[in-house]
């Protein structure tokens, strides 16, 4: 009968390295959905920054403003450009409310709408339930 090379301690440390656990499995699912968390938390920080300060979203402060809301206690959780400058996007107020809009090409309103559908919004819009989060803890 061949002898082993290894002592028996080290076949169990081989065993073990050779497949990942359920552990390490989950450790790894774990971290995965940490840093898309994060992803998504820079995203609702990135597009409240711009809705805040840049000039180019100067006509989505003005229909907060002409909703009774203030864009500097708004986040913008979701936002699409079209290339014909109509615009998309998920709001989210101090009430934890989400509101809907959709601007046409000329800046007109077509859609303003609150909902509390947090899964039909994350289909067009992923940072929806991470920004009502970051809103209810005041962590943007």
């Amino acid at each position: 009968m061949p002898q082993s090379i290894l002592p028996p301690c080290a076949w169990i440390r081989v065993a073990a390295s050779a497949s990942p656990s359920v552990d390490d499995a989950s450790m790894h699912e774990v971290t995965r959905q940490s840093e898309v968390e994060e992803q998504l938390r820079q995203e609702v920080r990135e597009l409240t920054d711009l809705l805040r300060s840049d000039a180019d979203f100067g006509d989505l402060r003005d229909l907060l403003t002409n909703h009774g809301l203030v864009a500097s206690e708004t986040l913008l959780v979701g936002f699409i450009g079209g290339e014909d400058d109509s615009s998309s996007g998920v709001f989210v107020t101090t009430d934890l409310e989400c509101v809907v809009f959709e601007t046409g090409s000329n800046g007109q309103l077509i859609r303003w709408e609150s909902t509390d559908d947090l899964n039909a919004l994350t289909k067009d819009f992923r940072a929806v339930a991470t920004g009502v989060a970051m809103r209810r803890t005041d962590d943007f």
